[in-house]
């Protein structure tokens, strides 16, 4: 069932047809409940983005108590902790002549407003390309693969499936938000912001690499229009709609939190109409974490539970603190 539990906030109301609603997904584990966070509107134009520039907040994020993930985010396949995707971008040389390798990279990496060659680790962007297809090939294939199975318990932002290709015939790269350098990681324990889009220090709107040079040539534009997060989906064909809830995209799983509570300002485009907004107001969760290794929720920590992690452990789905759960299961062994 998905809860939709809606306070005020100080948020100005432009219309009713967007909110942010949870699905509580149980004890999946013992380190706390697992709940999924999405948008839900009435007329299924798809978001595009999260927070704007606009006047007063435009986002409410509030995460109290602490976030279990199931994933260390040293050790994923992320863009660049990926040593060959490093070496690679290092290399690149944009079509100007006096640039030489490696300044390009720096100056990305010099730009707090950037997205998408920085990968926020509260993002999981499995990249690849089947073996075969000519072509850039980001990452290890197989280990992409294995990660998704880490998706069952864990704690993201994300949108719908974090292995979900974007549908575009020209681009097998996986659907993933973009989050400006400058936020960090947005799913922390005890994590708090009221994000009115300000400009991040000393840097305002956009930043060229490479920056013009004496002939008027410049490199690519890296802006950052105030969103707290950019889908970057636009039209049917890149979708990223819920096949649960008609209506429904995807923005978080979570698991651990006593306390989520999310609202904002949000962007559509649809097809036939120009760039418009809607304010969500802020909807809550408390989840009840009172006895998190009772996992068939009975009201006993017992055999069937510990059953259960021997088996998620056993079948791999526990990237880490596996045998954590099992002492965790046992040192709350009886009645709740």
């Amino acid at each position: 069932m998905i809860l939709e539990l809606l306070c005020s906030a100080a948020i100005s109301q432009i219309s009713s047809g967007t909110e942010i609603v949870y699905k509580d997904l149980g004890r999946l584990t013992p380190f706390g409940r697992t709940v999924d966070v999405y948008i839900k509107n009435t007329h299924g134009d798809v978001p595009i983005k999260l927070g704007s520039n606009g006047p007063g907040t435009s986002v409410a994020w509030w995460i109290d108590g602490p976030v279990w993930k199931n994933h260390n985010d040293d050790d994923m396949d992320f863009l660049l902790n990926d040593p060959a995707n490093v070496e690679f971008l290092e290399q690149q040389i944009p079509n100007f002549s006096d640039w030489e390798a490696g300044e390009w990279w720096e100056c990305m990496q010099n730009n707090p407003n950037q997205t998408v060659y920085w990968q926020n680790t509260d993002v999981p962007r499995f990249y690849y390309q089947t073996p075969g297809i000519d072509g850039l090939f980001w990452g290890d294939y197989e280990t992409s693969l294995q990660e998704q199975d880490y998706w069952w318990a864990d704690s993201w932002i994300v949108m719908n499936t974090p292995w979900q290709q974007s549908g575009n015939n020209a681009n097998t790269n996986t659907v993933a938000p973009e989050i400006p350098q400058f936020v960090g990681n947005l799913v922390e324990d005890d994590r708090v912001i009221f994000w009115a889009g300000a400009a991040p220090p000393n840097e305002v709107g956009t930043v060229l690499c490479p920056p013009p040079d004496e002939n008027g040539n410049f490199g690519y534009p890296w802006s950052w229009s105030g969103e707290l997060m950019r889908f970057k989906m636009y039209g049917d064909d890149r979708s990223w709609e819920s096949t649960e809830f008609n209506n429904h995209w995807r923005i978080a799983r979570i698991t651990g939190p006593d306390y989520i509570g999310i609202g904002g300002r949000v962007t559509y485009n649809p097809e036939d109409a120009d760039a418009y907004y809607e304010n969500a107001s802020a909807a809550q969760i408390f989840p009840d974490n009172s006895c998190p290794s009772d996992l068939n929720e009975d009201g006993t920590v017992g055999f069937n539970d510990l059953l259960q992690v021997l088996s998620d452990y056993a079948g791999g789905r526990y990237r880490v603190d596996g045998f954590n759960a099992i002492l965790k299961v046992l040192s709350e062994w009886g009645d709740c």
